[in-house]
């Protein structure tokens, strides 16, 4: 089997897991050469999650920007808990709350 010259192209792919992944799909971040997309775009996007119908999976640039967006995904998501470790020290050590007071704080009212 011979393959052409041009016709092999360089794709990375980065997901995001969550704990319904298993289940429903993966969030897919693919990106490398454009000229693969076309040709995996199909593939990647009928196993990926759907939020209102719509695939989690699209292209996101060049070789490594899937990785790119994970990372400032992370780095939200460890923001977000450093939050609530900060929150829970200042009611803990400010405000002198036990466990169980603490567990019943409400941060955002919701009805």
């Amino acid at each position: 089997m011979a393959v052409k010259s041009g016709s092999l192209y360089r794709v990375s792919i980065d997901k995001i897991p969550v704990a319904s992944g298993a289940r429903h799909g993966p969030s897919l971040m693919p990106g490398g050469n454009p000229k693969a997309w076309p040709h995996l775009k199909q593939i990647f996007q009928s196993i990926a999650a759907k939020s209102e119908g719509e695939p989690c999976c699209d292209w996101v640039g060049n070789a490594g920007a899937g990785h790119f967006v994970k990372m400032v995904h992370n780095g939200i998501e460890y923001g977000d808990m450093q939050l609530i470790a900060e929150a829970y020290d200042l009611l803990l050590e400010g405000v002198g709350l036990n466990c169980d007071q603490m567990a019943e704080v409400r941060f955002l009212q919701q009805d």
